[in-house]
């Protein structure tokens, strides 16, 4: 596997060195950020699950630090079994609460069946009547966020130029614009595009096999999403 220090370095294969002076590190860790990123809302190939603790009486739960690009599945701990909730309409969800109960001025409680995404937070209906201790699961697809030079990236090597080509097309497009002239490289972009094309085919080859979940998303417990 890769880190940034690696991909940094064949960043600067491919530019060679006439336009460095015009590039810092700090750019460099952006771009490269900014390229996970983008890579994976096209395809979706950063798989995680997290799970956090039910509080009673709390239907909002905001996931907006999980950088989460597709919400894959959400499960809720009933009993000894975590069972798959459905995702309401947000028009549904809005007309159940409009019409809650004007006695109490509350939603219905009880155990949760499904979930409504809006915005930064996630919503169950109805709200939970009781805590439970990791009962709220999420498999979802995600940005990586790398901090350090270190980390190795999780994607797989086959794909990793479509990182190094999207950082080569970000350093030319700044060394451009501060020379002023010369030619722009469009070729690193549509490098760029068609290798994340094949990467995206690969994961809907991958998932119609049936081999992208034979091994379960990496877990990582986050309490602090409530």
């Amino acid at each position: 596997m890769a880190n940034r220090d690696d991909i940094r370095d064949r960043v600067m294969r491919q530019v060679g060195d006439r336009s460095k002076r015009f590039v810092t590190e700090d750019d460099l860790d952006v771009w490269f950020q900014d390229g996970l990123a983008e890579i994976a809302r096209r395809t979706n190939y950063h798989k995680k699950i997290y799970q956090t603790d039910i509080v009673s009486g709390q239907d909002d739960y905001d996931i907006s630090e999980l950088h989460i690009t597709q919400l894959d599945r959400v499960l809720y701990l009933d009993g000894s079994t975590y069972k798959t909730i459905c995702e309401i309409p947000y028009s549904e969800w809005q007309e159940r609460r409009e019409s809650m109960d004007t006695t109490t001025g509350t939603n219905s409680t009880g155990t949760p069946t499904g979930y409504i995404l809006n915005g930064d937070y996630l919503f169950l209906d109805p709200c939970p009547d009781g805590a439970v201790s990791d009962g709220l699961r999420l498999w979802v697809s995600r940005v990586e966020v790398v901090s350090d030079d270190t980390t190795e990236i999780s994607m797989p090597r086959a794909f990793q130029d479509c990182l190094v080509f999207y950082m080569a097309y970000r350093w030319q497009q700044k060394a451009r614009a501060a020379q002023g002239a010369g030619r722009f490289l469009e070729g690193f972009w549509q490098e760029f595009e068609r290798r994340t094309r094949e990467f995206k085919h690969h994961i809907a080859a991958q998932k119609g096999r049936g081999k992208v979940m034979l091994r379960s998303p990496e877990q990582e417990d986050i309490r602090g999403f409530m």
